[in-house]
């Protein structure tokens, strides 16, 4: 099997996305059986590891540099002695790619990684003509489904975390009433509910702390004010980013960790946390915005609670409720790890025959 990624992504590089392709592509070039390749716009040192090809940006266009690269690369894709796939996350890729299929490579397999929908023509154009369409909720797989003729071939792979690192961390001592959410503190320009958690702790006992991890800058200073403002300095703290291994400590000696996600459009449809496998991963208690989108993967365990997105009350009450947890934490850490996503992906193709 040939399983090439592409994006028009530029190493090194640490957000959301750029975290998940590195990972993913980690994962692809550990597994038995597989050539994988990921073809990015320029190559860092964290891509170390990775047989990486360059795109390069010759036409100050990424996209037509894309173009150029497949029709560069078309003897590569038609080579009959093996399986052919591309994948890739980007709708733009997408497009051109099946717009050079028809012609250069029609034997190679498209696969298409949705994360959201664009609410345009490019929706039903790539998701009608990819072979396969990975998910990466319950909520997306059903929204994808009702655009195209062939729903079977979409389906949900959950999963994504470096579970090395919390098998490092077994015995860290858990600090009762501290309270952690990890993560952007925005997506997309957009708040990610953390006004709600910061203001529900005007309702909470003053033995509770929050910590809030992973802001930049600006945004560290933006909720920073926030915190001054409400006269919660002594009982909220904000930082940036920290690298994953102090990441899954913070996490493990967490008294409960929290999703505050709000009930905005981005949030119901498409912004499935990866912050959830961490948390399942930390063996923790978890409080979560009631959005079907989560509920629908957390409602299964016990140690996840509910609270009515934006409704400082409830998230305080639901916070309350989850420090008191006693019971057990049922969670397979190995099933969110990055090897069994890619592993999940490459069963799913070496099981599907391809017309």
């Amino acid at each position: 099997m040939k399983l090439t990624y592409l994006t028009t992504k530029t190493y090194p590089a640490s957000t959301a996305d750029h975290i998940y392709i590195r990972e993913l592509s980690k994962a692809f070039s550990l597994i038995p059986g597989v050539d994988f390749s990921l073809a990015v716009m320029k190559k860092g040192d964290d891509l170390s590891g990775i047989k990486t090809d360059e795109i390069k940006n010759k036409f100050n266009s990424r996209f037509f540099s894309v173009f150029i690269f497949l029709i560069q690369n078309s003897r590569h894709f038609l080579n009959r002695t093996e399986d052919n796939y591309i994948l890739t996350n980007d709708f733009n890729i997408g497009v051109i790619t099946l717009i050079l299929r028809k012609i250069f490579f029609p034997k190679t397999t498209l696969v298409f990684d949705c994360h959201l929908l664009t609410k345009t023509w490019k929706d039903s154009f790539i998701l009608n003509r990819a072979d396969k369409i990975i998910t990466t909720s319950e909520v997306l797989q059903d929204n994808v489904t009702k655009l195209v003729k062939n729903p079977e071939k979409v389906l949900v792979v959950y999963g994504g975390v470096d579970v090395k690192v919390f098998k490092e961390h077994p015995k860290v001592h858990v600090k009762n009433g501290h309270i952690t959410y990890v993560g952007g503190f925005k997506t997309l320009g957009q708040t990610k509910g953390l006004e709600c958690l910061i203001k529900s702790f005007k309702l909470l006992p003053n033995n509770f702390h929050l910590n809030l991890v992973g802001g930049n800058k600006e945004e560290i200073s933006e909720y920073q004010k926030m915190v001054d403002d409400l006269s919660l300095s002594d009982s909220v703290t904000v930082t940036g980013k920290v690298d994953m291994a102090n990441l899954a400590k913070i996490e493990i000696s967490s008294d409960v960790l929290v999703i505050p996600y709000p009930n905005k459009t981005h949030f119901r449809e498409y912004g499935f946390p990866m912050k959830v496998f961490e948390y399942l991963c930390a063996r923790r208690p978890i409080v979560y915005s009631n959005l079907k989108i989560i509920d629908d993967f957390l409602k299964y365990y016990p140690h996840c609670f509910p609270f009515t997105p934006g409704d400082e009350e409830s998230l305080a009450q639901t916070v309350m409720k989850a420090s008191g947890y006693m019971g057990k934490f049922n969670y397979d850490i190995e099933q969110s790890s990055w090897k069994c996503k890619a592993q999940n992906i490459v069963n799913i193709l070496r099981n599907t025959t391809f017309s």
